[in-house]
């Protein structure tokens, strides 16, 4: 069973970070922050990994902040919206209009606290438990733009990262913003295979990697220093250790996989699994609109 489902974990200090771990997007401004609008179609998916069978929120709305600091907010008849549902996962907006231009913000707004699952985590390992979300809010920094005429946007939610276990009279996970926001017209994926080289590995051990153009030295998944060198996301392999990436925005990444992802202890390093990660690291482009196949061996 992973190390840190047992770890014991400063609540306060994560409930307050309200950062993800990094902040990549789309460079264009389509309307440079000027007074045009147009429609926006918000989706979540969480990168299937950590040991997870499902995740599910109980939403209830949803607020974005534009770049020039006003925000818009849109109330969601309560539903439970589950993250692992497909590749580009569940639809949270639909066409609504929204100021053109570029927004930092998404603030998802969900029921949860420690004490039902009102919204909740089934953990392969250990079963379902309730999922706290503080303050019954979420604000993942993001960067994306939306174009004058209609865009489509995926909110990718890192759940290795993002969903942490907290062991104490009630057992129960708690969310920890971290993620990114892709626009669909400016994204592209990865596709491949993880060398058979992992033994008897436990399923979601094996799990791929993914880093920034300038990550010259990756690391395991270390939480909320903002460095470089942490992962973007990462996500398990399958039985037959084929993977496939959620939706990335196009551009340059480096990429590596571990054989011992269910020991990448948040909270701490772990030097195995980061010596592991800079051992298999490869460089790969990722187009607009395309797969890109890597190739480990």
């Amino acid at each position: 069973m992973r190390s840190h489902r047992f770890a014991l974990v400063l609540v306060a200090a994560i409930a307050l970070s309200g950062c993800q771990l990094y902040l990549i997007g789309d460079d264009d401004d389509d309307d440079n922050g000027g007074g045009g609008s147009g429609g926006l179609t918000l989706r979540i998916v969480g990168a299937e990994g950590g040991g997870f069978e499902q995740a599910g929120l109980s939403v209830f709305g949803v607020r974005l902040t534009h770049s020039n600091g006003t925000t818009r907010s849109f109330e969601i008849s309560e539903r439970e919206v589950q993250l692992f549902s497909g590749a580009d996962g569940e639809v949270l907006l639909n066409g609504v209009n929204v100021p053109s231009g570029t927004y930092s913000q998404i603030r998802l707004l969900a029921r949860g606290n420690d004490f039902e699952e009102i919204s909740y985590v089934d953990d392969a390992l250990g079963g379902v438990f309730p999922l706290d979300i503080p303050g019954n809010r979420a604000d993942f920094q993001v960067d994306f733009s939306v174009s004058s005429s209609s865009t489509t946007v995926t909110l990718v939610v890192h759940t290795a990262a993002a969903l942490q276990f907290i062991q104490d009279d009630t057992d129960h996970f708690l969310l920890q913003p971290a993620g990114y926001a892709v626009r669909h017209d400016r994204s592209g994926r990865i596709e491949g295979t993880v060398p058979n080289v992992c033994g008897s590995a436990q399923p979601d051990d094996v799990a791929v990697y993914v880093y920034r153009e300038g990550a010259d030295s990756p690391t395991d998944i270390q939480g909320n220093t903002g460095s470089v060198n942490e992962p973007v996301v990462s996500f398990a392999a399958d039985s037959s250790l084929d993977f496939l990436s959620p939706r990335l925005p196009e551009g340059d990444w480096r990429i590596s996989y571990t054989c011992q992802a269910l020991d990448d202890n948040p909270d701490e390093p772990d030097t195995a699994v980061r010596n592991e990660l800079r051992d298999n690291v490869r460089e790969i482009t990722v187009n607009r609109g395309e797969t890109t196949t890597v190739n480990f061996n």
